[in-house]
């Protein structure tokens, strides 16, 4: 046998396996996807006290090929009253045009007032899972975690707990059908400038 031929055909095939899987990597399709949360808190006594909250989802294409978002959201379980089963509820928010996520672009974020999440049962301490739904209809879930993973450092834990429950109290229960919740997008703003 010749050696050379046998070097030739093991390369030949590397190089095949090599060209397929950067094909494959160049054409799929990945979102990677997160929770998270903006607060505005007071620098006045009460110090840490929230004036405004907001929550997030924000994703970014990790993968080869642009994609359109046109729904972004959170799943998490709740406890049904009726049956005292958990179940699975979805806090969703339409968007008004589908974001473009470019390869190797930026962060994309989506925010909604974090007082009806609150009104509506949503712990914010609790796991919730950030999804996102593609054009075609593919849901993208990002892995398990609370909005807030930790309080503010200016903020004690009796000022920061009577802040959310003030986001609470002063919002309105958001629409429910179903298993799931309509939440309204709405960009993070300061105290003195309300949103248009």
């Amino acid at each position: 046998m010749d050696v050379l031929a046998i070097l030739g055909a093991v390369a030949g095939v590397i190089g095949v396996l090599v060209a397929v899987r950067r094909e494959y990597l160049s054409n799929r399709r990945r979102l990677a996807i997160a929770p998270g949360v903006n607060f505005t808190t007071s620098r006045v006594e009460p110090v840490g006290f929230i004036r405004l909250g907001w929550a997030c989802v924000a994703f970014w294409n990790t993968g080869g090929r642009s994609l359109s978002v046109e729904r972004v959201g959170f799943q998490f379980l709740a406890i049904d009253k009726s049956s005292g089963e958990p179940r699975v509820m979805r806090a969703m928010l339409q968007l008004d045009r589908p974001i473009e996520a470019a390869v190797d672009g930026a962060t994309h974020k989506v925010y909604t007032p974090l007082g009806p999440m609150l009104v509506a049962g949503i712990s914010p301490f609790d796991y919730v899972e950030a999804l996102a739904i593609t054009t075609g209809g593919r849901e993208w879930v990002g892995p398990p975690q609370p909005l807030i993973a930790s309080i503010p450092p200016v903020a004690s834990v009796e000022v920061f707990k009577e802040g959310l429950e003030a986001l609470r109290g002063s919002s309105e229960s958001p629409p429910i059908v179903g298993d799931e919740i309509s939440l309204r997008v709405e960009e993070p703003y300061l105290v003195d400038s309300p949103p248009d």
